[in-house]
């Protein structure tokens, strides 16, 4: 006969289950009551928002800010545009006062202002050349780099200015200043916007890459150099210009003493410039 007494005074469990027995009919002895096991699969996480343009393009503090270059390039594509056209203004007003004379009788008495002109639009033409093949790999401008284009900018713009001048007046030490004075002032910003571009790592993906252009600028600086000594201590002061034609081959010459320095050679490819 079994003995029921302690079976008799312990309530059922309110699950048919009896006390100490596992409840295996859910397959998990963690489940919620009613027999439920939990899902496996977290929840998806939602991804951060993505940060702002603004954001992104902070400057952060203690640094200069950055400014998009094709801006600047446009700029100054349009005024040294404008200083070019600037350059043939004395040559129209001369034409205007011509009455009944002919064109080699023009062409006699404006020779000096005519040369004047294909020597200023030369140098304006040959310095823009170096300014957009420099900037072909800028991708951000600083600071000092939008200051120095600038001021560069506004040589160019007075070059006219100073042509001008040398056609009305008698040469002089001032009038060779102010005319040869000007383009060597913007050969040596020049320079400068290179140095800045070859060494600055945000300005360039390349860095380097100007060393090529940085060498013409140091040969335009150096000619110039010459042709101002020339135009002031000699009276061979109407050929000074001709010393331009040393350009390119003392710039070969700069460019090999530079790589010697150590400064950051030219891009993977071989290439110097995208000129």
């Amino acid at each position: 006969m079994v003995d029921t007494a302690d079976n008799a005074g312990t309530p059922p469990h309110p699950g048919g289950t009896p006390p100490g027995t596992a409840d295996t009919s859910t397959g998990s002895s963690d489940g919620p009551a009613g027999g439920t096991a939990p899902s496996t699969h977290a929840a998806p996480r939602q991804a951060p928002p993505a940060a702002s343009a603004s954001a992104a393009t902070t400057t952060p503090p203690g640094r200069n800010p950055v400014h998009n270059p094709e801006r600047l390039v446009f700029f100054s594509d349009a005024v040294i545009a404008i200083a070019l056209t600037l350059l043939i203004l004395p040559l129209m007003e001369s034409v205007y006062e011509i009455d009944g004379g002919s064109t080699a009788a023009w062409v006699l008495a404006e020779a000096g202002p005519l040369i004047n002109f294909l020597v200023s639009f030369a140098v304006i033409a040959t310095m823009w050349s170096f300014h957009h093949g420099s900037f072909a790999r800028v991708r951000a401008v600083t600071r000092p780099l939008l200051l120095l284009d600038l001021g560069w900018l506004a040589t160019i713009v007075f070059l006219p200015v100073a042509t001008a001048l040398t056609n009305a007046t008698e040469p002089d030490v001032l009038q060779h200043l102010f005319y040869i004075g000007t383009m060597l002032l913007s050969s040596v910003l020049l320079v400068a916007i290179n140095t800045v571009i070859t060494r600055d790592r945000r300005v360039t993906d390349v860095p380097g890459g100007n060393l090529g252009h940085l060498a013409a600028a140091l040969a335009m600086a150096a000619c110039l150099s010459a042709a101002l000594l020339v135009a002031c201590l000699t009276p061979l002061n109407d050929a000074a210009m001709t010393l331009m034609l040393l350009v390119a081959p003392l710039q070969r010459m700069i460019s090999r003493p530079l790589r010697r320095r150590g400064l950051p050679g030219p891009d993977p490819a071989g290439r110097e410039s995208d000129t």
